[in-house]
């Protein structure tokens, strides 16, 4: 039974921890708990029980500070939060810096992959939860951005001379920029040097 909380509390999985009791379906008490598992696994298991807890309440949330973690109760009419310990006004949505109501929270340079990728694998409600959070257009102007980005990485090569994105159609390998009129190889990318008919 100890290994079995053992392994249960070191996944996280704190949920399935039963009473050790025979025939006993109910969760196993804090108590319980502690007289099976080691000092510093019982400390887990009582965050991880915390954490469970305060998911569940949608009013409480974690101050954003690493240096203060302490629990927050967001503003009623807003989705801002102040903390008590560290006086810290915050985001509940973008746990940062608190940035008014009629804004939408932001996303630093490297993030909007990280928001096109949980698009990709977001269940419509996860979706609507990122509408609200970051406004409808701004990520549906997002994942266009990115497709259209991939989609000419995967389609068309950049011109040697002024960057413009080229795609070859048909013919030779030879295409000429109808941007800057210069020419170029698709399978290398290097410039061609025009040659004069005499």
């Amino acid at each position: 039974m100890k290994k079995y909380f053992e392994v249960l509390i070191n996944s996280g999985d704190v949920s399935q921890l039963l009473c050790p009791a025979e025939d006993c379906n109910s969760l196993a008490l804090p108590t319980q708990v502690k007289e099976l598992v080691e000092p510093i696994l019982y400390e887990k298991y009582e965050k991880f029980v915390l954490q469970r807890t305060l998911d569940q309440m949608i009013d409480v949330f974690i101050c954003p500070r690493k240096f203060c973690e302490n629990c927050v109760v967001k503003d009623e009419e807003t989705n801002m939060a102040q903390c008590d310990a560290c006086n810290f006004i915050f985001c509940v949505l973008c746990e940062k810096t608190w940035h008014g109501q009629q804004n939408k929270c932001s996303l630093r340079k490297g993030e909007y992959l990280k928001l096109y990728n949980q698009w990709k694998s977001a269940s419509e409600s996860e979706k609507e939860s990122m509408f609200r959070k970051f406004g409808k257009s701004f990520v549906l102007n997002t994942i266009n951005e990115i497709e259209s980005t991939k989609w000419l990485e995967e389609n068309s090569k950049p011109c040697p001379t002024c960057g413009a994105q080229l795609q070859l159609g048909y013919g030779c390998n030879k295409i000429t920029c109808s941007v800057c009129n210069n020419c170029m190889c698709w399978l290398c990318g290097k410039k061609i040097e025009q040659i004069r008919s005499l």
